[in-house]
Formats: C-alpha cells, sequence, structure tokens
C-alpha cells in the first residue's frame, strides 16, 4: 500500500517493548518478514534512531494508541490512530482508520488532513499534571503511584484495597476525608 501512494512506510517497535510481556517480545521478534516488502522498512525496540526525528520526517503519523500520535499532532503532522486511545476523545485532531479500506483513503489523502496543534494541549496539560493537585498521592506515570510513600504496585490487588481502607480511616479520624 505504501508504494501506491508514492510514500515509504517506516514501523517503529516501540522503544518500551524490552519492560512488556515476553510473548509480546517474542511476536515483535518474529515480525522481520516486513522488511521483504518494497518501500517497508523495520526499526527494532533498540535502534537508536529517534522517534522524533522520524516524526520531523513523516507526512502523517500512524499508531496503535502509542503517544507519539498526539505528539505528532503537536508538531503539526497528521495522526492516524488504528483503536481507542486515552487520546481520542479529547477533541484532538486524530484520524481513526476503522479498516484498512479507511486507512488507505486516510493516507491517500494526507494533504487534506486537517491537524490542529492546539487541539493536543489538554492531553499534554493532563499528562503534565496528571489532571489533578494530589496531597498525598504520588503519580509516577498513568497507571502508578504512591500514597504516603507506599508504592501502590508493590502490593498484591487485596493488600492494596486493605492498604486504602486503612489509609482511609486514619484519614477520616484526622478529618481529612469523609468516610
Amino acid at each position: 500500500m505504501s508504494e501506491e501512494l508514492g510514500h515509504s512506510l517506516v514501523v517503529r517497535v516501540h522503544p518500551h517493548l524490552h519492560k512488556k510481556a515476553l510473548s509480546d517480545q517474542l511476536k515483535w521478534s518474529s515480525s522481520g518478514f516486513l522488511r521483504n516488502f518494497p518501500g517497508v522498512f523495520l526499526l527494532e525496540a533498540s535502534s537508536s534512531v529517534s522517534s522524533y526525528e522520524l516524526l520531523d520526517l513523516a507526512d502523517a503519523v500512524v499508531t496503535y494508541g502509542s503517544t507519539i500520535g498526539i505528539e505528532s499532532i503537536y508538531s503539526g503532522k497528521p495522526s492516524i490512530l488504528l483503536c481507542d486511545s486515552f487520546y481520542d476523545q479529547i477533541g484532538a485532531s486524530v484520524h481513526k482508520a476503522s479498516s484498512v479500506s479507511c486507512l488507505g483513503s486516510l493516507l491517500s489523502s494526507l494533504d487534506s488532513l486537517s491537524v490542529d496543534r492546539s487541539s493536543s494541549l489538554p492531553y499534554g496539560y493532563f499528562m503534565a499534571t496528571f489532571g489533578f493537585a494530589y496531597e498525598i498521592y504520588k503519580p509516577f506515570d498513568l497507571f502508578s503511584g504512591s500514597i504516603c510513600g507506599e508504592i501502590l504496585s508493590d502490593y498484591p490487588k487485596t493488600a492494596r484495597h486493605r492498604l486504602l481502607s486503612h489509609m482511609k480511616q486514619n484519614l477520616s479520624s484526622l478529618g481529612l476525608v469523609q468516610r
């Protein structure tokens, strides 16, 4: 499809793949078959090529939910999303491809895809501030954090619930939260 549209396709395996499950790593390690297609280039997760350098050179960015998709909007590049993501419902000028034919249609009309750089700012603000000013919770990222210095991911799910319940009791006895 890429050559038909006059473009090359660079597949950048996400740099954080080494932190994923071994089964995910094995799926991508077998993706070398992509090199057999003309105009398709595969960059392994361990590649030293900067995703931002690729973004600067790209005509558009197609992702499966990676944040480089919203960053491409901020950079003024069309962003095409192949799945639901955290940023597709905030009014960002991301274009969703629900099928292969839809993807082909979007890629064949890159010049007409709207890109409103400012539409990426709400997501950037939320990620920078995690949306809330916490007093006792310290977020590390979107999915993890600590309460009063206790790292929540260090506890199994049931223990986390007990810890949160215990902390809520203590805070309510101090009048800091309502039960």
